[in-house]
């Protein structure tokens, strides 16, 4: 077995996954919705952060319906990536910015920013109101 090199970085996704004991593929979904969001504020705004709740979710909805071929896909998929309610999508941010992987708003810890996701949407919802 080959000894890991000393200067390696070890992956942050890997490390969310082993923290938050889900999928990879949730924890690189919530990735990418953030690479929607921040191209949503930029082009709205021209700055790409920080990052607002609001923005994130609605980040969500859109790549979500992006992404996948159906709402019943969508529904079965996150649920299996346990991405499937805003508060699940609110850990996993919460995880991200508690590595320093993203800029908060003056004031925020990465705490007060994952709270701010409980109780938002879940996934079934949000494709039932269609």
């Amino acid at each position: 077995m080959p000894n890991p090199t000393p200067n390696s970085t070890p992956d942050p996704v890997l490390e969310i996954v082993a923290r938050l004991l889900i999928p990879e593929s949730g924890v690189r979904f919530v990735l990418d919705v953030l690479v929607t969001a921040s191209q949503m504020k930029f082009k709205a705004t021209g700055h790409s952060e920080p990052l607002d709740v609001e923005l994130i979710c609605s980040a969500f909805d859109a790549y979500a319906r992006e992404y996948f071929n159906d709402p019943q896909e969508a529904i079965e998929l996150l649920e299996e990536w346990e991405i499937f309610t805003s508060d699940q999508l609110g850990e996993v941010v919460e995880a991200i910015a508690g590595m320093g992987k993203m800029k908060l708003i003056p004031g925020q810890t990465p705490e007060s920013l994952g709270a701010s996701f409980e109780g938002r949407f879940s996934v079934r919802e949000m494709f039932e109101s269609q």
